[in-house]
């Protein structure tokens, strides 16, 4: 995990930009959806009043041809009237002569004057009302028509393109009550950006303040980290110091051990120690002392210390591992080219040499039997020339110098910062493997399950075929 590197805070104006920005983008989002709703309800309007135009002007022609079939009805019936009074009057003229010429007719014969009036009387009233009634008639039905014709020629010209105006009006309102609505969301959101720009400039300041505080104190903790990290390797070379002149002292004062407790006559463990193994020495081990010219009482000594040894040696293979693991990951992280470590190996003696090497210590093995070891340092190159910020890297890199894996996990965190790394398997390919480091591609090996052993040490070929054949089981 990178500690982040402390920036320079943010200016006041800055930050009043930065709020404005996030402010008009936000803002913007919600106006954008509400301006394309506004331009849709425009474009459905303009559709509805072109539709509309098409009804009403589709629908015209026929009330204009309704008034004028009106019309032409009511001058065909004023002409099929006018017809019928002049047939009327001509069918009473006619009756009229023809009473007129029988009356004639009748006084030739005669041969003395008639009366013609006797003879026309009947049809006279008859034409005196047609002539009076007739003109009356005609007036009122034409009269009657021309109001017919009228009112067709008025719902024509005048309600048709009212109701037409009317509907009109409706539609216009209705849109535009949708797009006042619409509109007034957009300026109320556009009226609110004052207010929510303070607000975020607040918050964005407080947040500054907050990060700039965090990142100095992540900086602080890394350079304390740093320093812990420095005292502490200072501290494993102390202790490895201190226990190197505890053994060396250890066995001075075991080889002059006085065998009385000061004061009084009796002995010390270590006397009562030192007669015992005197008491149980085998033969062999007589033996041995004659022939490394010892007594047998400094060869019981030197056994003692031997064993003595061990507990001092096993707390500094601990120390000296956790100061090599360091050295490594120093190393790996900001790689120094010839920059070499210090690794202490471990090997095993013989008795003989064993007894007569201060540095010596024995163990007991799971075998039963007592083996004989010596711890000696030697330099070994760097671990890596390339740096290496990768904690899983790093922890394979450890397990391929044999330092153990909770050592190993425990020091990656605490120098790269990453308290929640768990240490996995990772399925590098072919090319990655010969890539890396022999220690590394170990400490891939050890994580599946490879032991090594110093009498048959492996080559890379053979560490990246156990490893291939390793994942398939």
């Amino acid at each position: 995990m990178a500690t982040p590197t402390l920036q320079t805070p943010k200016t006041p104006a800055q930050i009043a930009a930065e709020a404005q920005g996030q402010i008009d983008a936000e803002i913007g989002g919600q106006i954008t959806p509400l301006q394309g709703t506004l331009t849709g309800i425009q474009q459905s309007q303009d559709t509805a009043n072109q539709n509309m135009g098409k009804l009403f002007g589709g629908l015209m022609p026929y009330v204009q041809g309704s008034a004028q079939q009106v019309q032409a009805g009511h001058a065909a019936a004023q002409e099929a009237e006018t017809n019928i009074f002049s047939q009327a009057n001509q069918n009473l003229a006619n009756l009229a002569r023809q009473r007129a010429t029988e009356a004639q007719t009748l006084a030739q014969q005669i041969g003395g004057p008639v009366a013609s009036g006797q003879f026309t009387e009947g049809v006279t009233p008859n034409q005196q009302y047609l002539a009076q009634t007739g003109s009356g008639a005609l007036l009122h039905s034409l009269a009657l028509g021309e109001a017919g014709n009228q009112e067709a020629q008025a719902f024509a010209g005048k309600v048709f393109p009212l109701v037409q105006t009317e509907q009109q009006a409706q539609l216009t309102n209705y849109f535009n009550k949708q797009k006042s609505d619409i509109q007034a969301q957009i300026d109320q959101l556009k009226g609110s950006k004052t207010g929510l720009v303070n607000a975020r400039m607040t918050d964005l300041q407080q947040k500054e303040r907050d990060y700039q505080l965090q990142v100095a104190q992540q900086n602080l903790d890394k350079v304390k980290t740093a320093h812990d990290w420095t005292a502490t390797k200072r501290t494993l070379h102390n202790d490895d110091q201190r226990l190197a002149i505890a053994q060396r002292e250890a066995a001075d004062q075991r080889a002059s051990l006085t065998g009385k407790i000061p004061g009084t006559n009796k002995p010390t463990q270590q006397a009562k120690e030192l007669t015992a193994n005197i008491a149980h020495m085998s033969a062999q081990d007589k033996n041995t002392a004659r022939q490394l010219g010892l007594s047998e009482k400094e060869f019981a000594q030197r056994q003692i210390g031997l064993k003595a040894n061990a507990k001092l040696a096993t707390q500094r293979q601990t120390t000296n591992q956790q100061q090599l693991a360091m050295d490594i990951i120093d190393q790996a992280t900001n790689p120094q080219p010839g920059k070499s470590m210090t690794q202490t190996v471990t090997t095993e003696i013989d008795p003989s040499t064993a007894i007569l090497n201060k540095s010596a210590y024995s163990i007991k093995g799971a075998d039963g039997k007592v083996h004989y070891f010596v711890d000696r340092k030697v330099t070994v190159p760097g671990a890596t020339n390339v740096p290496m910020q990768d904690p899983q890297r790093l922890y394979e890199l450890l397990l391929g110098y044999k330092i153990p894996a909770p050592m190993a996990e425990k020091l990656v965190k605490s120098k790269l910062g990453t308290t929640d790394f768990k240490p996995g398997k990772v399925n590098y390919t072919v090319p990655q493997l010969k890539g890396m480091p022999f220690s590394e591609m170990r400490g891939v090996a050890i994580q599946l399950g490879f032991r090594p052993d110093p009498k048959r040490p492996l080559t890379k070929q053979q560490l990246i075929n156990y490893i291939l054949n390793a994942r398939k089981k």
